[in-house]
């Protein structure tokens, strides 16, 4: 969208085919910018002459400035994320692009903390801790270069990420290191990403908070209602691997309690006390759309065909 008057456009960058019309698919696949003369542009003068009347920046609706689409996504679990279904959700990202990214807590599994901290072990730990995270430093890295213009948050969770703390509690040394909190361990900051601790305020009024969560309960969607209940506002939490939508409607008004959903194995890494054939869990994610007054909230669950390759349905869009 050319936000500027025709008169002060020096340079149109901007796909063109044959039939004389931006391709919007190929933009998207290499996101090249190929400048445009100002003689070709005048050449094209036609097909823009409607935009002539279109209001300039400063005369959009305040309203329209405040729009913003937001992905949340939750429990990764990194180094034990599914391979196929990430890659399919980082291409979503590469086309869809966002203006804000939430990584709902537990994007990494931090299994080398989990057991109890020993001070004898703590140099092997993180040893072993810094192996592991040399795959979450490179998705951030490919994050970024997806969404280079893009907001990304990272909200910490109290069980995988709160183990880094039980570690760094046992040593005066690194309790006051920077490098051993959460943000400086996964290196957020060369990145551009930016850290909430527990809970993201989506509009700043408290009526839609992200959060991990630590409400577990048995069936899907209960865990988000149980969060919405004590927090008494519209909730996005993780914590469950579920994905899960519900509404409750007061006198006041409606909230909506939503459950993101998650990207990791679908079979449990870890060791299951008794037999379970199989985890009631959904891969999926979230999508936010707001006006910075009101929004809405939509469930992206990835299904699986024939062959169990991952996919899902935007609208009419299919991405597989």
């Amino acid at each position: 969208m050319i936000n500027r008057s025709l008169p002060d456009v020096d340079l149109l960058y901007i796909h063109w085919v044959n039939s004389g019309c931006p391709n919007r698919n190929k933009l998207r696949e290499d996101r090249d910018r190929l400048p445009v003369s100002l003689s070709l542009y005048e050449g094209l003068l036609p097909y823009f002459t409607s935009l002539r009347d279109e209001p300039l920046v400063n005369e959009i609706d305040e309203a329209k400035r405040e729009e913003r689409s937001i992905v949340v996504t939750s429990d990764w679990h990194v180094p034990f994320q599914d391979k196929e279904a990430l890659k399919l959700f980082l291409n979503f990202l590469y086309e869809y692009q966002p203006d804000e990214l939430i990584l709902n807590g537990n994007i990494n599994d931090m299994t080398s903390f989990s057991a109890h901290p020993r001070i004898r072990d703590l140099a092997n730990v993180f040893h072993d801790g810094k192996n592991e995270r040399e795959e979450w430093l490179t998705i951030a890295h490919l994050l970024r270069q997806i969404l280079p213009d893009s907001k990304i948050i990272y909200i910490g969770s109290q069980c995988h990420e709160g183990w880094l703390d039980a570690w760094v509690q046992s040593s005066p040394i690194l309790v006051e290191d920077y490098n051993y909190t959460l943000p400086g361990w996964l290196k957020l900051d060369d990145f551009g990403i930016e850290y909430e601790p527990e809970v993201y305020d989506v509009l700043g009024n408290k009526e839609l908070l992200i959060t991990h969560g630590t409400v577990a309960r048995s069936k899907g969607g209960n865990s988000a209602y149980a969060t919405m209940e004590m927090e008494g506002t519209s909730i996005i939490q993780g914590h469950t691997h579920r994905l899960a939508q519900v509404f409750k409607t007061t006198s006041i008004g409606e909230t909506v309690a939503v459950e993101s959903g998650c990207l990791c194995q679908r079979e449990p890494w870890y060791h299951l006390k008794g037999r379970r054939l199989m985890m009631d869990w959904q891969q999926g994610f979230v999508l936010v759309n707001t006006n910075g007054n009101s929004f809405s909230t939509q469930c992206i669950p990835i299904i699986r065909d024939g062959e169990d390759k991952p996919y899902f349905w935007i609208g009419k869009e299919l991405y597989k």
